[in-house]
């Protein structure tokens, strides 16, 4: 017959595992309100780090503002400084060179005529395409003396005609002619008016 006493109460009996349930809810107690307290912690210095971040973000756009109003100016300044100057070189491009007329036309005058005046004029017209288009008239009142007078002027004028593509295209040419009224002159001697149009120049 065996018999067994237990000398140690019930209450007094120890857990065969490490840590006891009792451990447990303690290390619970202390450890989870740190977790926590340390998410929470992180959380508003995100936040905090975050906020510096975006005055500092707001301060430099500040300080850029002007400078970003500088550079918009500038560059609305250089369009208008830049239509300004195809337009100007659209002129130029189309620009009657008036020193080359005079030369191309001393050139063809005959000995026995004085151009008395010489008048270009010009214009532009807006051509179906939208084209801007320079008009260049050029204007001729002469006088030609002795028994020749007549036949110098049309002379002249067909040279005109002929060679102003050398010095001026002109695409068409309308002249009148006719006895010179100032009484020293001959009954020979002729005046004329004549009116020459150029080829219309593209404003590009």
């Amino acid at each position: 017959m065996n018999l067994r006493v237990d000398l140690i109460l019930e209450q007094e009996q120890r857990s065969g595992s490490i840590l006891s349930a009792k451990s447990l809810l303690r290390i619970s107690s202390i450890v989870l309100p740190v977790v926590l307290f340390g998410f929470v912690f992180m959380f508003f210095f995100n936040i905090s780090r975050m906020e510096r971040e975006l005055t500092d973000l707001q301060n430099k756009l500040e300080v850029m503002k002007p400078k970003q109003e500088t550079s918009l100016e500038l560059l609305a300044k250089f369009s208008v400084n830049a239509e300004v100057q195809k337009e100007l070189d659209g002129i130029k491009s189309s620009r009657l060179d008036l020193h080359s007329q005079l030369t191309g036309l001393m050139s063809i005058v005959p000995t026995n005529m004085q151009i008395r005046s010489f008048t270009v004029n010009a214009k532009n017209s807006i051509e179906n395409d939208r084209r801007t288009m320079r008009e260049y008239t050029m204007l001729i009142s002469g006088r030609a003396i002795n028994r020749n007078a007549e036949s110098s002027v049309k002379a002249f004028v067909e040279k005109l005609q002929d060679e102003g593509q050398h010095f001026g295209a002109i695409s068409n040419i309308v002249w009148d002619g006719k006895a010179d009224p100032a009484p020293a002159a001959s009954r020979t001697d002729r005046i004329f008016d004549l009116q020459a149009r150029y080829f219309d120049r593209a404003i590009k």
